[in-house]
C-alpha cells in the first residue's frame, strides 16, 4: 500500500471533512470511495474509447434508424393493447 499526502485549500478539507462526519466515514471507507471512483473513470473512459472507435469504423446505427426502430416497436405495442 502507498500513502499519499495532499495539499487541500482550508475549505475544501473542511467541506470534505463536514461529508466525512456527516455520513460517518472513516478514513478507509473514504479511501475506499477514492478508489472506486477512479475505477468507474477508467471503465468509463475506455467503453467511451471503444464507442468512438465504433462510429469511426461505421459500426454504429445511426440515431434516426434507431428512433425509427423503437417508435416502430412502441406502436406495435399500443396496437396489442389499443382495445383493453
Amino acid at each position: 500500500m502507498v500513502r499519499i499526502s495532499v495539499d487541500l485549500p482550508e475549505e475544501v478539507a473542511a467541506a470534505l471533512q463536514a461529508a466525512a462526519s456527516a455520513r460517518q466515514y472513516t478514513p478507509e471507507t473514504l479511501a475506499a470511495a477514492i478508489r472506486d471512483r477512479v475505477s468507474d473513470q477508467a471503465a468509463l473512459e475506455a467503453e467511451l474509447a471503444l464507442a468512438e472507435a465504433e462510429s469511426e469504423a461505421g459500426l454504429g446505427v445511426p440515431h434516426d434508424e434507431v428512433m425509427q426502430e423503437m417508435h416502430a416497436w412502441a406502436a406495435g405495442i399500443r396496437a396489442r393493447h389499443a382495445d383493453r
